[in-house]
């Protein structure tokens, strides 16, 4: 969902209640956010951009794994 606008994630939330409603379940959201900030909005993306460009995804997968068993 990174980097994305604030009427992007409103868009992929309306779409996954709806989805969820279809089996009348109810879902709940949590947002965390980095802020970076540069002089434009196109220096700011290439900086998010180069900043996803070096996650290990292994690594990210078990911090995924960790947040979620946290919530149990």
């Amino acid at each position: 969902m990174w980097p994305e606008t604030e009427q992007k994630l409103q868009g992929l939330m309306d779409d996954m209640t709806n989805r969820a409603s279809d089996y009348e379940r109810l879902v709940q959201f949590g947002l965390r956010v980095h802020v970076i900030v540069r002089e434009t909005e196109k220096e700011a993306r290439a900086y998010a951009n180069n900043l996803l460009s070096k996650l290990d995804l292994d690594l990210g997968k078990d911090i995924r794994k960790r947040a979620q068993d946290a919530l149990l």
